[in-house]
């Protein structure tokens, strides 16, 4: 359960602890601990605990970068790795090429306008980059942990992309030809039960169900009756 919804409401104004000239552009919640992570216009990025009202840390993503680069989308990495590392053998995490697990609890999913970065609160740096170039040259609009194996990549040219982050290399493409039209936005549904559902939208209003699970990915377009209990779905979640 996300620790935030543990917290009595309260109206919490962030200026009041941090002194940042630019307003605040992009926010996260934590799945387990009390803090957001948000940036803000100048490319500051700031980890925040809610609770002790203090900055966990705070860094400037443009000092990363020679170009200037322009933050889409912020997410930490929320992942419980524990039940898959008790049924990996130890050769095979040492064989993983992508992101290891002992590092993933203290980890930001930063989108820019050319690629995807993968940076550790913790040793301050820049663990994987996903370029446009690994993307079949598509640029990213966000890019969301679906579980320990896979993100999923909106692009700006309507695609969803399935990036393996064990072996560090793209999946699948999910275009238009298996939605009918380009996607407008997806959602990751975790339910009770640890299943994962995507549920993707696309520009003509249609809402379908990708099953990733499958080696020749499912997709079910879903009417009104459907919506509705997917709706539910939601609730329940």
């Amino acid at each position: 359960m996300n620790s935030l919804k543990n917290l009595s409401i309260e109206l919490l104004s962030i200026y009041e602890y941090i002194h940042i000239k630019s307003k605040i552009k992009i926010l996260d919640v934590h799945q387990n601990l009390p803090w957001i992570v948000f940036s803000d216009f100048e490319n500051n990025i700031i980890i925040f605990d809610v609770v002790e009202k203090k900055i966990v840390r705070a860094f400037h993503l443009q000092n990363f970068f020679t170009e200037q680069v322009l933050i889409k989308d912020i997410k930490f990495f929320n992942i419980n790795d524990k039940q898959y590392i008790l049924n990996y053998d130890l050769n095979e995490i040492k064989k993983i090429k992508g992101i290891a697990f002992n590092i993933r609890s203290s980890m930001l999913i930063v989108t820019l306008e050319k690629c995807i970065c993968f940076y550790s609160y913790i040793s301050q740096t820049l663990i994987k980059t996903i370029t446009s170039i690994d993307i079949e040259q598509k640029f990213p609009i966000k890019c969301e942990l679906f579980n320990y194996m896979y993100v999923i990549i909106q692009t700006n040219d309507g695609c969803l992309i399935l990036w393996n982050i064990l072996d560090w290399n793209l999946v699948k493409t999910i275009g238009k030809s298996s939605l009918s039209k380009a996607v407008s936005n997806f959602v990751i549904i975790s339910m009770k039960t640890e299943e994962k559902l995507l549920a993707v939208a696309n520009t003509s209003g249609n809402l379908f169900l990708v099953d990733i699970s499958k080696k020749d990915m499912q997709y079910a377009r879903l009417e009104n009756d459907k919506v509705y209990y997917l709706l539910n779905i939601l609730d329940r979640a």
